[in-house]
């Protein structure tokens, strides 16, 4: 039973870079002005693209109003309404979860250092 709930919480790669599928949503991944990761959903594929696309020329050009007016809307209206955990889950779809951070490193340092699925496995990472 937790494993089919850890699966259908699991952020699962798209054919996008930085957009993830979890559950009947999507997930954009991306830096901000300081280099913290953060995320944000959309209902589409299209939506979840239209966004990531905003949010990186934002950043490159120095604006952050599209991020701002976010984070207003969806964090900082509700101030102590709702728990760490429960905001999490209200802005993402889902519980926080280390699985993207690790995936992220398995992509990054697989090829470099030729390591195997087995590897990734052993260390219960998968």
């Amino acid at each position: 039973m937790q494993d089919s709930f850890s699966q259908e919480r699991r952020l699962v790669k798209t054919s996008t870079p930085g957009i993830y599928k979890r559950g009947g949503r999507y997930v954009v991944v991306f830096r901000d002005p300081h280099g913290k990761q953060r995320k944000r959903s959309a209902k589409t594929l299209a939506e979840a693209r239209d966004l990531k696309a905003a949010l990186t020329a934002d950043v490159k050009r120095g604006e952050f109003g599209t991020l701002h007016g976010w984070l207003r809307e969806n964090i900082y209206r509700h101030g102590a309404k709702f728990t760490a955990s429960e905001l999490v889950q209200r802005v993402t779809g889902g519980p926080l979860s280390i699985a993207p951070y690790l995936d992220y490193l398995w992509g990054k340092y697989q090829p470099l250092y030729g390591l195997r699925e087995e590897e990734r496995l052993g260390a219960g990472v998968a």
